[in-house]
């Protein structure tokens, strides 16, 4: 049986018309109240009746974006290809964070459902299975990012990080490096999950040893790649060259090593991912994987802004293709 407004107030112990106010943003409400209502609200994965929402006749014309996070050249990227359509189409873009928490991104995507925006753009791998199905029952337009949706009705783009990351993994190989460390992301992230797969893999084809001391987890952020790569220099036996998951991370890398007097490629290798725009100039010029964050943010918010009009949601699977772009950093 459906979640009704009622089960929610009952959860919450407010009245219907309190929870409708939370939903509606049409009167202010005590914080402490508002934030019961919500947790009632993703406890009970309440999703607002459909039907109620086509008989109102409102379009709003605004697309919602929920992303992990907003800052960095990388989501900037997405969101700029983002904008780029939903300008183009004469809609309106609201960007929000979930600061990469489960709990904040299913309020977030409660939030945005009551009936403030048209349709969301969803980047949000840590969710549950069973939310991203109850979003999709209830018919609302979605489109996902970077995760893998089974057999659910509805539009999904990931990027093929698999096979971009045991690229750059085998170019390392192949130029002699052996003691090959990664610094690498959170592991619920999906593409930390591929990235380290596929390095551990290019690591085994090449018959070298998989040393757990060698693998560093990071944050995707300047500051935990400086940390990561501090312990890496700090081993006994350090590596001869690493391969970042991102190259915010890089960046942090790159620091850690010069504070140790330590020179790149010379003293260390290193590989990113992502190619984001600094990753040029950085110096050495950093080798990386490049990842058409630009091109996922505009093919999403076709496919949006395409559901929305036609009434009609797809179920497509676009798989982006990555590229490894070598520069000076790994002195080949």
């Amino acid at each position: 049986m459906a979640v009704s407004i009622k089960d929610v107030a009952k959860e919450a112990n407010v009245c219907p018309s309190t929870v409708s106010r939370v939903i509606n943003g049409t009167v202010k409400v005590k914080p402490e109240t508002r934030a019961r209502v919500l947790e009632a609200i993703r406890k009970l994965n309440y999703v607002p009746n459909s039907t109620a929402r086509a008989l109102k006749l409102r379009r709003t014309d605004t697309i919602g974006v929920i992303l992990p996070t907003i800052t960095g050249a990388f989501f900037s990227d997405i969101i700029r290809g983002i904008d780029d359509i939903v300008v183009e189409n004469g809609f309106h873009l609201i960007v929000s964070s979930s600061r990469a928490h489960r709990r904040e991104a299913e309020m977030l995507l409660q939030f945005v459902m009551a009936d403030r925006v048209d349709g969301v753009i969803l980047m949000a791998p840590m969710l549950s299975d069973e939310t991203i199905r109850n979003v999709r029952l209830s018919e609302f337009p979605i489109v996902v990012l970077n995760k893998e949706v089974g057999d659910l009705d509805l539009d999904s783009f990931v990027v093929d990080n698999y096979h971009g990351a045991f690229q750059a993994i085998m170019h390392l190989i192949e130029h002699r490096y052996r003691r090959i460390g990664m610094i690498c992301g959170h592991p619920e992230n999906l593409d930390s999950q591929q990235r380290l797969r596929a390095y551990k893999d290019a690591l085994r084809q090449a018959g070298l040893k998989i040393e757990n001391d060698l693998i560093v987890e990071g944050d995707f952020q300047i500051k935990g790649g400086y940390s990561a790569m501090l312990k890496l220099l700090e081993l006994d036996n350090p590596p001869d060259a690493v391969f970042v998951a991102n190259d915010s991370m890089a960046q942090g890398a790159y620091e850690a090593i010069r504070s140790k007097g330590l020179t790149i490629p010379d003293s260390i290798a290193i590989v990113g991912f992502d190619d984001i725009e600094i990753a040029s100039y950085m110096q050495p010029p950093l080798t990386t994987v490049r990842f058409p964050a630009y091109h996922l943010g505009s093919l999403a918010a076709q496919s949006l802004i395409r559901t929305i009009r036609e009434g009609r949601i797809r179920k497509e699977r676009i798989v982006l293709k990555t590229e490894l772009v070598v520069r000076s950093s790994c002195g080949c």
